[in-house]
């Protein structure tokens, strides 16, 4: 088992500068509390096709959730397959010889379980299904916006980051919804080192639901290999602490001095917020509602004007009612497998929180 984080990162001050304090939110949104949470954003990988039933199983325990077959394959996989909520499935591996499947679980999925949850679907994966991890992203939720794109870009042309050697610096969103910066170290596939971070604003990513600043570690490779089954296996007191201690281990913004030897260069007051201050980062504890209550929501946010304009087009309730329920029926026979599983999912989730009342 490892015993520290396998980045080697040379030793920094652990006060920040006097005087520093961390800066407020910029949107208007109040910082919830704790300021800095951390967690798992993504997991993919692969398994013996031969446990496919175990994994389903295992899978719909934790997230009450079934897989529809799609029309096309997934990568390097003949059969694919989508949950309601976003899970991917590939069965049946081109290649001759192969007998492996493959799983992935989003960041918008994993989300809709508690910390401790996450860890033992880990745990169960690692141990009921030889889980092979190949993808693992682990994340860092700044709700100061202490940490910011742009203070790690400009610290990366000033040779200021240790620990990576490339870079790629992006705008994305729209004019409607918001432009936001990222910073990109490092290199995925081949090339990479098994390990690629992200910092971008996550207010705009999210579309609002999330004000903060993401800093999001990718793992693959001997990496995610080896880092799965030990945060899998860690007692849970510790789970965010190792979280937090790879992400930030993984790279450090530095002033060099004018010698230019790593050595004797000093932290970057913003990063020593993060990094001295690992021991106030708290796994994060939001659980996103189910499909359904996405789809809800949705309609309240997007359709619900359009709705109301349409109504007070009509002259009687009865006219409204014909509309409305004509729309229903219409949208019942163009319902997909997808929708169908969205309603089973939603349903077996119903049933299961009145099983677990009622033996309370």
């Amino acid at each position: 088992m490892l015993s520290q984080p396998i980045f080697d990162v040379p030793s920094r001050p652990s006060v920040p500068v006097e005087g520093f304090q961390p800066q407020g939110s910029n949107t208007g949104v109040k910082i919830p509390s704790p300021t800095l949470e951390c967690g798992i954003d993504w997991i993919s990988g692969t398994f013996p096709q031969s446990l496919v039933d175990t994994l389903k199983a295992i899978l719909h325990t934790f997230f009450h959730d079934e897989f529809v077959e799609q029309a096309k394959g997934t990568g390097w996989y003949r059969d694919g397959y989508r949950s309601s909520l976003g899970m991917v499935l590939g069965m049946h591996a081109y290649g001759e010889g192969r007998t492996d499947a493959y799983i992935s679980i989003p960041g918008a999925v994993l989300a809709a379980l508690s910390a401790r949850k996450v860890q033992a679907l880990m745990l169960a994966l690692h141990e009921q299904v030889q889980f092979h991890c190949s993808r693992l992203d682990l994340k860092i939720d700044d709700y100061t916006k202490t940490v910011t794109a742009e203070k790690a870009y400009e610290a990366y042309m000033d040779k200021g980051v240790s620990g990576f050697r490339t870079h790629h610096w992006h705008s994305s969103g729209d004019i409607k919804k918001g432009i936001g910066t990222c910073l990109q170290l490092g290199s995925r596939g081949s090339k990479g080192s098994g390990k690629f971070l992200r910092i971008y604003d996550k207010f705009i990513e999210s579309g609002g639901k999330l004000d903060c600043m993401r800093i999001e570690l990718e793992l693959s490779g001997d990496l995610s290999t080896n880092y799965f089954p030990f945060l899998a296996t860690l007692p849970f007191e510790q789970f965010g602490e190792w979280i937090a201690n790879i992400i930030i281990s993984s790279v450090d913004f530095i002033k060099r001095p004018p010698s230019g030897r790593l050595r004797d260069s000093v932290r970057l007051d913003w990063w020593a917020f993060l990094a001295d201050g690992r021991d106030k980062i708290s796994l994060c504890k939001e659980v996103i509602a189910s499909s359904v209550e996405r789809a809800k929501r949705w309609i309240h946010n997007q359709v619900a004007p359009t709705l109301a304009t349409i109504m007070a087009t009509f002259n009687n309730e009865d006219e409204w009612n014909e509309f409305f329920w004509d729309a229903i029926f219409s949208g019942e026979r163009r319902m997909q497998p997808r929708h169908n599983a969205m309603v089973n999912a939603e349903n077996t989730r119903k049933r299961m929180k009145v099983t677990l009342k009622s033996e309370r």
